[in-house]
């Protein structure tokens, strides 16, 4: 099963904006495809899993649309919501480009939090962020740092890995 996903992933991944996929909609599949392939090890079998969106009402709305079809990972469900800034229960968040500012206040949560910090900010990586997507005319790619998973005590598998344009 692990390998139709992995297939599925690369697909995603070669899709070109052309062909009437907005950028938005690019981005859900994929932070939705990267829940198969992160280890959160502190969520308990019966708790969700939450995806948070700071500032980026399409994403969210994206994301919303794939979650009344994908509703779980394995045995939780996924909640997508509305990032406030006194939200406690959260797993993953997605921090778009108005917050370059802000996002060293973020990376701080995520490590104490254990968070996992999705951005589309340029050189996102290298300012804390896990993973950075980069959406061009043609195609969608990602870049990661292992150690930036690390620090928020997540584990990432090596086939996301494999994937990535850049590892840091």
């Amino acid at each position: 099963m692990k390998k139709i996903y992995f297939i599925l992933f690369i697909f995603f991944s070669t899709i070109s904006t052309a062909h009437n996929e907005s950028s938005e909609r690019l981005k859900a599949v994929f932070i939705y495809n990267f829940i198969r392939y992160i280890d959160f090890p502190d969520l308990k079998t019966s708790d969700n899993l939450i995806i948070g969106v700071k500032d980026s009402p399409d994403l969210l709305q994206e994301l919303l649309l794939i979650s009344k079809i994908k509703k779980s990972q394995g045995s939780h469900a996924i909640i997508v919501k509305d990032f406030k800034e006194n939200d406690e229960d959260l797993n993953i968040l997605y921090i778009g480009k108005n917050h370059l500012k802000d996002i060293e206040g973020y990376v701080s949560m995520a490590h104490k939090k254990h968070v996992l910090i999705i951005t589309d900010i340029e050189h996102g990586v290298k300012k804390g962020a896990a993973i950075e997507l980069i959406i061009n005319e043609n195609k969608a790619e990602f870049d990661i740092s292992k150690h930036n998973i690390k620090d928020c005590k997540l584990n990432v598998y090596r086939e996301l890995l494999d994937l990535a344009r850049n590892i840091e």
